[in-house]
């Protein structure tokens, strides 16, 4: 399952929700689905409903961080058997291939 951010604002995120939504879904299908959750522990609740064991894949500099939070809040906000979280890969800012990606180089 993949929740896209709500987040809209003219200089980051220009894009609405649902055009996000749309566009997500051409290109990766219906793996993508909206949902109401505006943070990740709103997500949460609503995976535990239908999952018991929890992978989050996000960047090589938010491993840490979302393995502390998610494990803090684990048995009290939602309830995984386990939760795993795994690196997307580490991207080099500097890169001018697709491994230094950004949102920011997208916009320039």
């Amino acid at each position: 399952v993949i929740y896209l951010t709500h987040t809209q604002d003219s200089k980051k995120n220009p894009l609405s929700y649902d055009t996000k939504i749309k566009y997500a879904q051409k290109a990766f299908g219906l793996v993508v689905q909206k949902s109401k959750a505006k943070t990740i522990i709103e997500a949460l609740k609503q995976l535990e409903k239908k999952y018991n064991n929890l992978i989050l894949v996000v960047g090589g500099d938010r491993v840490d961080d979302f393995n502390k939070l998610l494990n803090k809040y684990n048995g009290k906000d939602y309830s995984f058997d386990t939760i795993k979280v795994v690196s997307a890969g580490e991207r080099d800012p500097d890169a001018d291939d697709v491994s230094g990606m950004s949102a920011s180089k997208m916009r320039e």
